[in-house]
């Protein structure tokens, strides 16, 4: 236990200087930085991910996700994503995949394709922890402009192989998005959006578990949405393999 209680509170000082250090760059390049726009969200979601091919090399999965917001109008959007991907070794993959999200159903309906590769590594770097990168390179389009958006997306993850309860591990991870160019209904700064996600997976089998948690979502402000944003999301996700 006196392990565990260290890793995880190494863990936790780290996230909080690497995000102490993304909000100290946003103060000093952005204009009105702390001049936030709070909301209250909620993502459901599902997953699931398949092997195949010689020596399962290949692999393929699909994922889901109603996304609402306590607004008057409570469905924000609603996404659909798949991807392929090929095991480069034990612990890397490589992956091409695709995502259609429609949002704002009943306010102003417009629709987002995105086509995205990313790279994953995960490795067991202690018995009690496995640690994930994920970097995402995207490319967006909106039904209402030609313009392409291109996003880089970086995710550190950690799951502590120590239950917090029953079949239940901790489990965090935090994610910066660039902007790497500005349309114009992006963000005009390279820093567009941080998400530090706080939970647990509870595992039912091997191969199925819902990853349950606390996401606190930064936005910065772009030409349509005038304030950063600050969202606290209930997040629930049903994984299976």
């Amino acid at each position: 236990m006196w392990l565990l209680a260290k890793l995880l509170a190494d863990f936790i000082i780290d996230l909080t200087i690497y995000r102490s250090v993304i909000i100290i760059f946003l103060a000093f390049f952005i204009q009105n930085c702390f001049a936030l726009q709070q909301n209250t969200k909620q993502w459901l979601g599902f997953s699931t991910q398949q092997s195949f091919g010689r020596n399962n090399q290949w692999r393929s999965f699909i994922f889901s996700q109603l996304r609402f917001i306590d607004q008057s109008h409570l469905w924000q959007a609603v996404l659909l994503e798949s991807g392929l991907g090929y095991k480069l070794a034990a612990d890397k993959s490589m992956w091409l995949g695709y995502r259609w999200t429609g949002r704002d159903p009943y306010n102003g309906f417009f629709y987002e394709n995105r086509l995205f590769q990313q790279l994953i590594w995960d490795k067991k770097l202690t018995p009690f922890s496995l640690f994930v990168f994920r970097s995402r390179l995207e490319e967006i389009t909106r039904s209402r402009t030609n313009s392409v958006s291109l996003r880089f997306r970086q995710r550190f993850a950690v799951e502590i192989r120590h239950a917090l309860f029953e079949n239940a591990f901790p489990f965090l991870y935090d994610e910066v998005f660039f902007q790497l160019n500005h349309p114009s209904y992006e963000t005009q700064s390279f820093i567009a959006e941080n998400r530090l996600f706080l939970g647990f997976n509870l595992f039912f089998t091997k191969k199925t578990w819902w990853e349950i948690g606390y996401i606190n979502q930064y936005q910065i402000k772009t030409p349509q949405q005038t304030q950063n944003q600050m969202s606290h999301i209930l997040s629930c996700t049903y994984n299976f393999n």
